[in-house]
């Protein structure tokens, strides 16, 4: 029986996870961070997961361009995934720029905004990993 979910879509979109987990880390720790925070939304609260979601994009928008499927999928999902990781990463950057100009910013709305952005991504990231596995197992037959 055919596996649904191939093996290699996970590896890759855990690797992808792991370099952007990486990438988190080190902008916490240079932000003076000390100790783990309490939670998830007190340790992303400014929208960090938006950045998170665009550093997981950009890898698959490269796997999509050494793929072999027709040219028009590769630019239809590439354009779904550059502005879904561009709006999550606007997340970020829209907190970043109210902490730097000094106006009050809205953690909550920060909070929702970039776990609901962060997830569309990793949503469209994975179907397009099963689909480059499947495509990749229909290609080699």
């Amino acid at each position: 029986m055919r596996v649904w979910i191939p093996i290699g879509a996970l590896w890759w979109l855990g690797s992808y996870a792991a370099f952007g987990v990486f990438a988190l880390w080190l902008l916490w720790k240079r932000k003076g961070g000390t100790g783990l925070a309490s939670s998830p939304r007190k340790l992303f609260q400014r929208g960090e997961l938006g950045l998170f979601g665009l550093l997981v994009a950009v890898p698959v928008v490269l796997d999509l361009r050494r793929s072999d499927l027709p040219t028009q999928l590769i630019l239809t999902n590439t354009v779904i995934l550059v502005f879904s990781g561009l709006m999550a990463a606007s997340a970020w950057l829209e907190d970043y720029s109210r902490v730097s100009r000094g106006l009050a910013s809205p953690d909550h709305r920060t909070w929702v905004d970039s776990s609901k952005l962060l997830f569309l991504v990793l949503s469209v990231a994975f179907t397009t990993e099963v689909l480059l596995e499947h495509s990749a197992e229909v290609w080699q037959r």
